[in-house]
């Protein structure tokens, strides 16, 4: 009883902290004439951030970046249609799996406009298998791409950045919530995640330490409803294959990315973009010892846990 009336005042305490602290609104003018460069952008919340800033911000420039040169161009001419100018939407491919092409690409996206205002390390992928049937090329290809590739992207973002003398940047890394508490079916992921959220917390540090006017946002989403589920690795690297419950029931994607947008062009460090059960969840495994915090939270999300299960044990 003592364990349950102290998690609500918890709650309650935590809820009246995010109120107080938290941005009210987007600043979209934050993005005005900006150079932003958007990994991931052929689908999902890359494409839709890319959608609202045209939208939103007057005269903001984007560079796209995926492996699917096709699919960039497409949404580039969705981008044109909305309201973007030809010539203010460059495409520049890359595979952060392919560490030894990244600084090239960062040498490309500078050349587009003559400098990244913003870069937005949006690229990724995901992961459902249980842990001890994952093969180790999964992990191998989880923190390619999570973590080591956009870490190699940044440092070599960061040399151009300190090449110019007192040059303004914003480094934006989408993590996850499964980077800050244990996930089932997403070990790989999660580690990830969790490395690059050290990673971003140490350079934001040494960045402030040095006095360099470079900021580092961190978002955190929880479940939402685009495509990651299906493209998540299994066991064996194949695609996963369909939508789990906690992405077929997430947030919305336009939502999702107007949160996000909130937060960043307020250069806020770090915040969550997620279901109040996904925040509950995070605060539980922040403050109680580990077990308290899975025993309370489990229950909530035993009927897709089973399901999953199902799938990742067969």
């Amino acid at each position: 009883m003592q364990v349950t009336t102290g998690v609500a005042a918890m709650a309650v305490g935590y809820a009246a902290f995010r109120y107080m602290s938290s941005p009210k609104s987007a600043n979209h003018a934050y993005f005005d004439g900006k150079a932003v460069w958007v990994t991931g952008a052929s689908s999902g919340i890359g494409k839709e951030l890319c959608r609202q800033l045209v939208e939103k911000s007057k005269g903001v420039r984007l560079i796209l970046s995926s492996r699917k040169e096709e699919t960039l161009r497409e949404v580039k001419e969705e981008l044109v249609a909305a309201g973007a100018r030809a010539k203010d939407v460059a495409i520049v491919t890359l595979d952060l799996g392919d560490k030894e092409t990244l600084e090239a690409a960062v040498e490309r996206a500078f050349k587009a406009f003559g400098s990244v205002d913003v870069l937005v390390n949006n690229a990724g992928i995901s992961q459902r298998s249980l842990a001890r049937m994952t093969s180790p090329v999964v992990y191998d290809r989880l923190m390619e791409v999570d973590y080591v590739g956009q870490v190699y992207l940044t440092q070599f973002y960061l040399h151009k950045m300190v090449e110019t003398k007192d040059a303004e940047g914003h480094i934006v890394f989408i993590s996850s919530v499964a980077g800050k508490i244990p996930v089932p079916f997403r070990s790989g992921y999660c580690a990830a995640k969790a490395a690059l959220d050290a990673y971003a917390s140490t350079i934001r540090i040494e960045l402030e330490l040095e006095c360099r006017p470079i900021a580092v946002t961190v978002v955190s989403p929880g479940g939402v409803r685009t495509a990651v589920s299906k493209n998540a690795l299994n066991k064996d690297g194949e695609a996963f294959g369909e939508a789990d419950a906690v992405t077929a029931e997430g947030m919305a994607v336009d939502e999702c990315v107007g949160q996000m947008i909130r937060g960043i062009s307020n250069k806020v460090d770090d915040f969550l973009v997620c279901s109040s059960l996904e925040r509950f969840a995070y605060r539980l495994f922040s403050y109680l010892p580990l077990r308290t915090a899975t025993k309370t939270i489990l229950p909530k999300y035993k009927k897709y846990l089973d399901a999953t299960l199902a799938k990742v044990a067969s």
